[in-house]
């Protein structure tokens, strides 16, 4: 093997092994950066359980009846990510005023609703419920 040859298989090994660290180090980061957050999510989780639960009673109860009407704004998945589909007389008209149709997007499926998730062939479905 010519002397250049040589030289370029030892850079090109050299690169490989620079490059080979450098990910282990980024993976090692990556999982100090993990551990810290879950221990500090744990801790925040503890505490806010400690603070809950070592509350009065009429507190405790306040606090419940502050959350409540937070719950409607996690009921829904955020409309960005997984936009709302309407039901139409084209596209799923047994669904149009269903309690239970939910016509959201996921990964680029719709899920229609629990109990027919593609849907249903015809204009009257067997759970249709008056929303």
């Amino acid at each position: 093997m010519d002397n250049w040859q040589r030289e370029l298989l030892e850079i090109v090994e050299t690169v490989t092994e620079a490059v080979e660290q450098c990910f282990q180090e980024i993976g090692q980061a990556i999982e100090a950066i993990a551990e810290q957050v879950e221990i500090e999510i744990i801790a925040e989780i503890e505490y806010f359980v400690e603070e809950f639960w070592e509350s009065p009673r009429e507190t405790r109860d306040r606090s419940l009846e502050e959350i409540e009407p937070l719950q409607d704004l996690f009921s829904d998945s955020d409309p960005f990510f997984n936009p709302k589909v309407e039901p139409t007389r084209n596209t799923h008209p047994a669904c149009a005023g269903c309690c239970h149709y939910h016509g959201r997007i996921y990964s680029g499926n719709l899920l229609v609703c629990a109990m027919h998730p593609y849907g249903w062939d015809d204009a009257n479905c067997p759970d249709w419920q008056q929303s």
